[in-house]
């Protein structure tokens, strides 16, 4: 009959292996750590190395433009007229933008009245269209405007800041 090996006999082989293991693990990685950097350095020293300043030589030739030799004078054209719809009034439906306010923007406000709370601040060239008004109040003339793009964007502003665009 075969004699099994004892326990602490078995851990001591089981051990060992673990032991083998790990330092052929870390023989494998600095095998393949130096090797990275070899080949690092290889590649490093075989590329072209990159140009830090190009020059660009100006051109020698240059070329002259003679004066014109007769002088045009403009023809009479006649003066156009608008329409009655192209004049620059403000009606309902029209499209206007946001103009003259010099960068400050253009306060529209919940209601009609310089003492109307302040909802937003339109900013300069933003097109509106009229959709309410005009209403006098406080010396102005004011509009309900509403931003066909953003229809979050909506209130009462006075009309001196305010230019037809169709």
């Amino acid at each position: 009959m075969k004699k099994r090996p004892s326990f602490p006999g078995v851990l001591k082989s089981n051990w060992l292996w673990a032991v083998l293991g790990i330092l052929l693990g870390a023989i494998a990685l600095l095998v393949l750590v130096a090797l990275g950097y070899f080949t690092r350095q290889a590649r490093a020293a075989v590329s072209p190395a990159t140009p830090i300043l190009v020059l660009i030589t100006a051109p020698t030739a240059s070329i002259t433009i003679p004066p014109p030799t007769e002088t045009v004078e403009p023809a009479d054209t006649p003066t156009p007229t608008l329409s009655p719809e192209a004049d620059g009034s403000l009606s309902q439906g029209r499209l206007v933008e946001v103009y003259g306010t010099e960068g400050d923007g253009l306060r529209l406000r919940d209601n009609t009245g310089l003492d109307s709370k302040i909802v937003f601040l339109a900013v300069e060239s933003e097109v509106f269209e009229l959709r309410e008004g005009p209403v006098e109040k406080d010396g102005y003339e004011w509009w309900f405007l509403v931003n066909p793009y953003n229809l979050e964007k909506t209130g009462w502003a006075v009309s001196i800041y305010l230019r037809t665009i169709d």
